[in-house]
């Protein structure tokens, strides 16, 4: 059994730095956006019920694998850069909690 592979992470978007303008940062909320651009490329039900739950609950526990499926759905994604690398730097974030 991997451990690294079975490690539970958070994701909490509530309250994501985010690069407005060049050296401004802004906290902002970014899971309910987040939650939908997951929901709409999720492939199975268990990622989309892990979008939902990030929607309503603005953070979700998942395991590494699923992890890094919502970091590749969203770094693939046509949102603005500056959104996608504030939410695949938290993501990555979490991974080292």
């Amino acid at each position: 059994m991997d451990m690294e592979k079975d490690k539970k992470i958070t994701i909490d978007l509530r309250k994501v730095m985010v690069e407005k303008d060049i050296d401004v940062y802004t906290e902002t909320d970014l899971s309910k956006p987040i939650g939908n651009i997951i929901h709409q490329q999720a492939g199975d039900i268990g990622l989309d019920e892990k979008a939902r739950e990030l929607y309503h609950n603005g953070f979700v526990e998942v395991d590494m694998q699923t992890a890094v499926m919502m970091k590749e759905i969203v770094a693939q994604d046509g949102i603005l850069y500056y959104v996608k690398q504030a939410v695949v730097r938290e993501i990555e974030k979490s991974f080292k909690q």
